[in-house]
């Protein structure tokens, strides 16, 4: 019976130092799992999404990291993918001449895809950059998987497309409006001499 008591008494006690250590564990906060779709709410495209949306996305998608000076796209050698960057900067070429960065948030080579610009452009990491990669087919099956997706990116689209016109417009207008003249020495005169025979009549006119 006093052996029987001595090992309830030693099972209490393993009891409360479990529940104690576990009541620790609770305080400290233990490290929480990242979510398949993590980073994708900070990408233009997903930002709207919920989560259920980012995570039907995220399915279709390849996670990856790539060091400093890595190449992540090749105008020369196309892969034709969709890529999403979440983390790090990287710098966009065409023809060697560069036409941009590429910063968390932002996507390159949707318009490819599309067949709207057969060219892609040779983006390579200035840093250490994460991010999403889309094949063409899983592309195409996560816009037909959640439409807002698709509906966003034609939102997108419209939106550089009515910038580029906007921009055209205002080079063509300063290219081709007349430049401003100046008037000659006669008009300037001539004003002169109207404004002073104006004031003569004024002044004759309150005398009478």
């Amino acid at each position: 019976m006093q052996f029987i008591s001595g090992e309830l008494a030693r099972l209490r006690r393993d009891d409360l130092m479990r529940e104690a250590a576990r009541r620790r564990v609770a305080k400290l906060g233990r490290p929480t799992e990242v979510a398949p779709w993590a980073g994708l709410e900070r990408v233009r495209l997903f930002e709207s999404l919920g989560r259920r949306d980012l995570a039907r996305v995220a399915r279709h998608a390849d996670r990856f990291t790539r060091p400093q000076g890595a190449t992540l796209t090749d105008e020369a050698h196309p892969l034709g993918q969709f890529i999403a960057i979440t983390r790090g900067v990287a710098e966009a070429r065409v023809d060697g001449a560069r036409i941009g960065l590429v910063a968390p948030g932002d996507h390159v080579g949707e318009l490819t895809l599309l067949g709207g610009r057969p060219q892609v452009p040779t983006v390579t990491a200035l840093t250490d950059v994460e991010g999403f990669a889309f094949a063409p087919r899983d592309f195409w099956s996560m816009l037909h998987a959640v439409p807002a997706v698709a509906s966003r990116l034609a939102a997108l689209l419209a939106d550089e497309l009515g910038q580029r016109v906007r921009t055209n417009a205002s080079a063509m207008t300063a290219v081709t409006a007349p430049p401003p003249t100046q008037p000659n020495q006669g008009e300037m005169r001539a004003a002169r001499i109207a404004a002073a025979e104006a004031k003569t009549q004024s002044t004759t006119l309150a005398r009478t």
